[in-house]
Parts: C-alpha cells; sequence; structure tokens
C-alpha cells in the first residue's frame, strides 16, 4: 500500500489541464486501487489521476468516483500522481488537503494512515496530456453505453494492456459518455483495434452537442494484430460536448484509447 501523505493543493486560480505531478517509480505488475479518503473533494473542479511514463492516464478519481477505482499493469511501469484542474475549472480558487492512497488489491490494509506532518508539497505541473475519456481501458465499469467489456482470458487474442477490451458486435454502436469540451479547440483521438481479419470494418465518429456524426478515423485492419490509429478533428465554435461513436459491420475490439487536447 501507498500513501502519498496530505497533499495541500492551493491555487489563486486553476487551469484546465494543468496542475502538479509526483513520481512514484516504478510500479510491479498487477492490479491496483485507487483511492481518495480525506472527504474534502467536495466539488467539481479537480482530477486526482495516475499516469504511465508515455503520459496515458490509467486512472483517476474525483467528486464523483472517490474510491477503490481500478487499473491493471501488465508489466513493470513507471508512474506519476496527479492534481489537475478539470476544463471548466480555468479562473476557479482551490485550497484543498486530499489524501489519495493506491493499493494492490490483495494488500489487506486498505485504511488510510496519516503521516506525521500534513505539510508535504510538490513542485512541477506544466501542460498534462489530459486523457479526456472515462475508462478509456475498459479495467473497470462504467464510461460507455452499448458494447460488452469482456476479458482476454481463454480468448484468442490479448488485450493490447491490461485484461480487458471493449467488443462491439455486428452492425451495433459503442458510445461514449459525454466529454465537455467547453473552450478547446482541436482534439487528438488515439485507439487501438483488433478486426480478426480484413472484412471487418470500424468507422469512428464525433457527435458533438447532438448533432450530426462526423468521420474522424477508420482504421485499416491488420488480421489479428492490434492496429494503432490516431486522428486530429476540428471542434466546432462553440460546441460544448462530444461523444465519441464506434460503429463496425463485424465483431471488432478495441483497447488502450486516448482523447486529448492538442495544445496550441
Amino acid at each position: 500500500m501507498t500513501d502519498f501523505g496530505a497533499l495541500r493543493i492551493r491555487s489563486d486560480a486553476l487551469e484546465a489541464g494543468k496542475g502538479l505531478k509526483w513520481p512514484l517509480g516504478t510500479l510491479k505488475p498487477g492490479t491496483y486501487l485507487f483511492t481518495e479518503s480525506s472527504g474534502n473533494l467536495t466539488d467539481d473542479n479537480v482530477y486526482i489521476a495516475i499516469f504511465d511514463q508515455a503520459g496515458n492516464r490509467r486512472q483517476l478519481v474525483d467528486v464523483k468516483n472517490l474510491h477503490d477505482q481500478r487499473f491493471t499493469l501488465r508489466e513493470a511501469t513507471d508512474c506519476t500522481l496527479a492534481v489537475y484542474g478539470k476544463a471548466l475549472s480555468t479562473g476557479k480558487p482551490c485550497d484543498i488537503v486530499l489524501l489519495p492512497m493506491l493499493a494492490d488489491v490483495n494488500d489487506k490494509a486498505l485504511v488510510w494512515q496519516p503521516p506525521a506532518t500534513l505539510d508535504a508539497k510538490a513542485i512541477g505541473g506544466g501542460v498534462l496530456n489530459v486523457n479526456l475519456l472515462r475508462n478509456p481501458s475498459f479495467e473497470t465499469t462504467g464510461g460507455w453505453t452499448g458494447g460488452t467489456i469482456e476479458s482476454d482470458t481463454k480468448q484468442w487474442y490479448k488485450a493490447h494492456d491490461g485484461t480487458h477490451v471493449m467488443r462491439i458486435a455486428s452492425n451495433s454502436l459503442c458510445v461514449s459518455d459525454p466529454v465537455d469540451v467547453t473552450g478547446m479547440e482541436q482534439l487528438e483521438l488515439t485507439i487501438w483495434s483488433n478486426h480478426y481479419d480484413a472484412n471487418r470494418i470500424m468507422t469512428v465518429y464525433a457527435v458533438f452537442d447532438g448533432g450530426t456524426p462526423v468521420e474522424i478515423m477508420q482504421p485499416v485492419p491488420d488480421g489479428q494484430n492490434w492496429v494503432r490509429t490516431v486522428a486530429r478533428f476540428d471542434i466546432p465554435a462553440g460546441a460544448r460536448q462530444l461523444r465519441l461513436r464506434f460503429k463496425n459491420n463485424i465483431d471488432c475490439r478495441l483497447d488502450e484509447l486516448s482523447l486529448t487536447e492538442v495544445q496550441p
């Protein structure tokens, strides 16, 4: 079990996607629980998250998801703890003491123990590569409508990372929870998809504020290999909300999605 001490976050004016980072070192392979237990996180202005060395967000906690958020590491991974402003937090003040905790699921000691001091501090910050999607690796529940989160146990494939993927059945849709894009201009979407054969076609659409779907990518199948596809797309002026929509003609699988704001 790792408790990070009490982290006091103070800012006269938060900035969306910016915050502080604490290196955690190398985490061993396994499944982890990520929790915030102070009871002080009562507004909707900040995320507390775990990132890997590639900048991918592995899990987060916020006012709506405080306890036992899970993620899995298949190999030893350098990770970072980050606290940063949400999309609508820019300009808002913040003064809060947080008690985040990371524990292996097999660890019995899951009660946070206060350290001798409540004055732990960190320096750093700058723009974080914030993944805007909820449950982008499909290692927990929620974040999506349609599709089926399935384990790779006894399957013909292995997940690209972790142990779970999203399976989208023939001629069906999988849609992300809404993403707040207020004030943003451009996004970058990265996905890993597995098509099994060349006849299985997946198309990805962006739907802004419930409007007409706009095609943003169509991965090229590579047999039973995972395929990485990246696309950048503009956000219409004044748009506030985005949903990603995945549609395919025959069963396909998704893993390790990343949706980030392109910084100017």
